[in-house]
């Protein structure tokens, strides 16, 4: 009898961790209060780790921070970041000074988030982290060590807040990499125009004296049978006088979009970033243009 007792409890439990639905910013139990900064409803981070981790946090109040931890085993639509404006929102994190964070793991979505309020963005920049997760949280992650991973990225947000010297000289070091990447772009930017400037110059060469003083002194249109407009161009060498002509078909039915081209031209790209806000609470949450990170912080999957 007492077997049979035991299977049925134990179906029971199991039946209802199975099913248990994941949990939304409105189902997630309100523990937050002036002693408790971690809400673990589903008890994977161990009593050491949410003591050292409500240490941590509440610490920063006197800079009047105010950060939130969650770790859960999954987050309805698996979309962390939303899960975490949600957050932000339903427990108005930050203040009117908008100086909040809200950090979330889902450990069965292999997913994390930490986003921050906007006036969080001249303490702690998205680089950071970035930088914070990459090299101190995910690997942690990928060990399946939450409490580590949790305490650790902690430590280091309030490290970095407090600007100790060792953890701002670690977060710090990558700067000189992404300065190496501005050199790259600069020399890939420099090398096209330098393309493009010498391919300009190369079609101003006369063939006949070698200087580059070939000028337009002449158009033709004409309309070919295709209906693509065909340019031609006649030039005079301001040295020598020799003359010559050059082609240029463009197919006008497409907007002037070209077909063939032989000729003199030079194209241009623009790069472009853009960033918009939004609100929750007492603060505001932003949010970074066309990148995998989200909002003001940044997330990814391990």
């Amino acid at each position: 009898m007492k077997q049979i007792l035991f299977y049925i409890l134990f179906s029971l439990f199991t039946c209802l961790t199975i099913c248990a639905e994941p949990y939304t910013p409105e189902s997630l139990p309100n523990v937050f209060d002036r002693t408790t900064r971690v809400a673990n409803p589903d008890g994977l981070l161990s009593q050491a780790a949410v003591d050292s981790i409500n240490s941590m946090l509440l610490s920063l109040d006197s800079h009047e921070v105010q950060c939130i931890v969650v770790v859960v085993n999954n987050i309805k639509g698996d979309d962390p970041y939303e899960f975490a404006m949600g957050l932000g929102r339903r427990f108005g994190v930050g203040g009117e000074k908008n100086l909040g964070i809200v950090l979330v793991l889902a450990t069965d979505d292999r997913s994390y988030e930490m986003i921050t309020g906007d006036g969080m963005e001249k303490f702690l920049p998205d680089i950071i982290c970035h930088r914070i997760q990459e090299h101190t949280m995910v690997p942690l992650l990928k060990k399946s060590d939450w409490d580590g991973a949790m305490v650790a990225t902690v430590r280091a947000i309030k490290g970095y807040l407090e600007e100790d010297p060792e953890i701002m000289e670690l977060y710090h070091s990558d700067d000189e990499d992404d300065s190496g990447l501005v050199w790259v772009f600069l020399g890939l930017v420099g090398f096209l125009f330098g393309s493009a400037w010498r391919s300009a110059r190369k079609a101003k060469k006369c063939p006949r004296c070698g200087k580059h003083k070939l000028k337009k002194i002449r158009t033709e249109t004409q309309k070919l049978p295709s209906g693509i407009t065909r340019y031609t161009y006649t030039l005079r060498c301001t040295n020598c006088g020799h003359e010559l002509t050059r082609n240029q078909d463009i197919d006008l039915r497409n907007n002037g979009s070209s077909g063939r081209r032989t000729g003199m031209f030079i194209g241009g790209a623009g790069l472009g970033m853009g960033r918009s806000s939004g609100g929750f609470g007492g603060g505001g949450f932003g949010s970074l243009g066309g990148g995998h990170f989200g909002g003001g912080g940044s997330g990814g999957r391990f």
